[in-house]
C-alpha cells in the first residue's frame, strides 16, 4: 500500500477541460510533445485516479492549486516571441493557451478557481467505475474524508472487498493567495478589486476551517494543511526561491513591463512575516483565542522564506511548550534537505542557479530543508514527504553525473549503485535523501533518533508541473521503486548502524504508507 502527501489529481484535468478524472491521458506527441522533452515535465496524467488505484495508492493529500495570476505573465509579452513563448508556458504549467489568456484577464479570481477544484472534486465522489488492475476488473471509486475514522473506513473496505480499490482522499491548499488575494494590480490601476480586504479572507478562512458565515455553508471536508504561499508574493509572509533561473529570467526579473504593475515575483523574495500573515497562521491553528474556531489547518512549511519559517516556528515552539499533549507537528508535504546545518545562519540566501549547478549533493537552495528543521520535524512527529522532483532532489553536478553514468566520485557506495542500472541510480537520489535525514538525526545525540525513521513518507508533487525522476516519473511506479529501495538499503552499508531497531520491510512499509497513517491517526481529528 502507499499513501502521498502531496499530489495534484486535478491539474491537468481541470485545465484542459477533461469531465473523468479516471480517464488517463498521455497528451499530445509533436511539438508540443518537443518541448515536454525540453522543459522535462510530463504531458501525460502522473498521478490520475485510475492510475492511483493502479499504483495501490490508497491516500492521498490532494493539493488544490489555483494558478497565481502573477505566473501567468513574462517579459516578452506582446512580443514577436509571444506565440511561442505561450507555448513553451502552456506546456510547463500544463495549462492550455486559452486557459493561460483567460487567467490574465483583470476578472481572474483566485477563489472562484479554488471554488471550482473543489467542486470538480466533489463531483466524481458519486458513484464507482471500472478500471483494470494488473489485467484485473475491479470497481474503484475516491471517498473524500473529514477526519481519520473516515480515512479507516476506506482501507477497512479495502480488505473487505477484494473486488475494489478505494481511495482516501485528504483536500489540501497550495498557496493562500487561493483565498482572494496576490492578484496582479494592473498598469494604471492602484488595486485590484479581486484582492479581498483582511476582514473579508479571514471570513473565507473561518469558512475553509467549517464555519458556516456570510461566504456560505462551511466545509464539510476542510483542508489537513496549507501552505501560506507559493511562488509569488501574497502580503502574507516571504517565498523562498523556487523558479529556476529560466524562468525567472522569463517571469519577474526586469524593470516593470507588460501590462501590470511589475515586477512582483522578487517583492515578497526572501521576506518574514507581515502583521496580517502572522494573524492568519494564528487563525489556521486556533490560537487566536475564539471560542468556536473551526478545525485546525496545520501551516505546510514549503515554500515559506528563511525568514518565515523562523518566525513560525517561534509561535509554535510557544505552544508547544506550553500544551505538550497538543504539540503542533512541523510538515514539509513535498520536500527534499538542502544539505546546510543552520536555518538561522542563511537568512537572505542568494539561492543561484550557479550554487546549483555547481553542487555534487543535493540541491542547496533554502526552499529545502536545513538539518535543525529535519530535528525539529522528530520533535513535533510530523511528516517529511520526499519529492520525485529530480532537480529539486539534486545538485546539478550530481544530476549530470546520474545522467552521464559517472560514478567514480561515488567512492563511498559499493559497485551495486554503479554502473549500467538505470533504476538503481535514479533511487539513489530518494536513498540519499533518507541517509541524511536519518543520519541527522543519529549524529543529534537525541535519544529518540530512530524516530526519524516515522517522519519520512513519499510526497511526489506527482501532476504539479515538476520535472520528475526517470525511472519512478508517475504513481504506477511506486510497487517498482519500493523493491529497489529495499535491496539497495540492504546493501548499502551506510546504514548498518542506523536501522534504529527496525527490519528493512518494516522501514520501506513506513516510508510508503505506515508514518502517514500514524500522522493521520495523531492529527486529523
Amino acid at each position: 500500500m502507499f499513501a502521498d502527501t502531496h499530489v495534484h489529481p486535478l491539474m491537468k484535468y481541470v485545465h484542459n477541460d477533461r469531465k473523468n478524472l479516471w480517464d488517463s491521458f498521455e497528451g499530445p506527441f509533436h511539438f508540443k510533445g518537443l518541448i515536454n522533452n525540453f522543459i522535462g515535465i510530463p504531458a501525460f496524467s502522473q498521478a490520475d485516479f485510475c492510475r492511483l488505484a493502479q499504483g495501490n495508492v490508497q491516500i492521498i493529500f490532494c493539493a488544490l492549486h489555483p494558478p497565481e495570476q502573477k505566473i501567468m505573465f513574462h517579459k516578452l509579452k506582446d512580443s514577436n516571441a509571444e506565440g511561442f513563448l505561450e507555448e513553451v508556458a502552456s506546456q510547463a504549467i500544463s495549462i492550455p493557451p486559452k486557459k493561460i489568456n483567460d487567467f490574465q484577464k483583470p476578472d481572474y479570481d483566485h477563489f472562484e478557481q479554488l471554488t471550482k477544484e473543489l467542486q470538480i472534486l466533489m463531483s466524481g465522489t458519486s458513484s464507482f467505475t471500472t478500471i483494470a488492475v494488473k489485467g484485473v476488473q475491479k470497481r474503484a471509486k475516491y471517498f473524500v474524508c473529514k477526519n481519520f475514522i473516515e480515512v479507516e473506513k476506506v482501507l477497512e473496505r479495502n480488505k473487505m472487498h477484494r473486488n475494489e480499490h478505494n481511495i482516501a482522499v485528504i483536500p489540501t491548499i497550495e498557496g493562500l493567495h487561493s483565498l482572494g488575494i496576490g492578484h496582479v494590480v494592473f498598469k494604471g490601476e492602484n488595486s485590484n478589486p479581486k484582492n479581498v480586504s483582511e476582514a473579508k479572507f479571514l471570513e473565507r478562512l473561518d469558512n475553509v476551517k467549517g464555519l458556516s458565515n456570510n461566504e456560505g455553508p462551511g466545509w464539510i471536508y476542510s483542508p489537513i494543511v496549507a501552505n501560506l504561499t507559493h511562488a509569488f508574493d501574497n502580503k502574507l509572509c516571504g517565498h523562498a526561491q523556487a523558479l529556476s533561473n529560466l524562468f525567472q529570467l522569463l517571469f519577474e526579473y526586469a524593470e516593470p513591463y507588460g501590462p501590470y504593475n511589475g515586477p512582483q515575483q522578487i517583492e515578497g523574495l526572501n521576506k518574514g512575516l507581515t502583521v496580517f500573515g502572522e494573524i492568519v497562521i494564528k487563525r489556521m491553528l486556533n490560537l487566536d483565542g475564539r471560542l468556536n474556531p473551526g478545525k485546525r489547518i496545520i501551516p505546510d512549511i514549503k515554500h515559506m522564506s528563511v525568514r518565515t519559517r523562523i518566525e513560525y516556528y517561534q509561535i509554535i515552539d510557544a505552544y508547544n511548550e506550553a500544551n505538550p499533549d497538543n504539540i503542533i507537528p512541523v510538515i514539509m508535504s513535498h520536500a527534499a534537505v538542502n544539505g546546510k546545518v543552520r536555518l538561522s545562519d542563511h537568512l537572505d540566501p542568494e539561492d543561484l542557479q550557479k550554487e546549483w549547478e555547481n553542487s555534487t549533493s543535493f540541491n542547496p537552495w533554502s526552499i529545502n530543508l536545513f538539518d535543525d528543521e529535519i530535528l525539529r520535524v522528530l520533535e513535533t512527529k510530523g511528516l517529511i514527504g520526499v519529492i520525485f522532483d529530480q532537480r529539486v532532489l539534486s545538485g546539478g553536478m550530481k544530476l549530470k553525473a546520474l545522467k552521464n553514468k559517472i560514478d567514480e566520485d561515488s567512492d563511498e557506495l559499493e559497485d551495486y549503485f554503479k554502473g549500467k542500472n538505470k533504476k538503481r541510480r535514479w533511487a539513489l537520489l530518494i536513498v540519499d535523501q533518507v541517509y541524511h535525514i536519518i543520519k541527522t538525526a543519529y549524529n543529534s545525540g537525541r535519544d529518540d533518533w530512530a524516530g526519524a525513521w516515522n517522519i519520512i513518507c513519499i510526497g511526489s508533487d506527482f501532476d504539479g508541473q515538476i520535472d520528475p525522476i526517470d525511472s519512478f516519473n508517475r504513481v504506477t511506479h511506486y510497487n517498482k521503486f519500493k523493491r529497489i529501495f529495499k535491496k539497495m538499503l540492504k546493501r548499502d552499508n551506510r546504514f548498518d548502524h542506523l536501522m534504529g531497531g527496525n527490519s528493512i520491510n518494516e522501514i520501506a512499509d513506513k516510508i510508503c504508507f505506515n508514518n502517514v497513517f500514524e500522522f493521520l491517526k495523531r492529527y486529523y481529528s
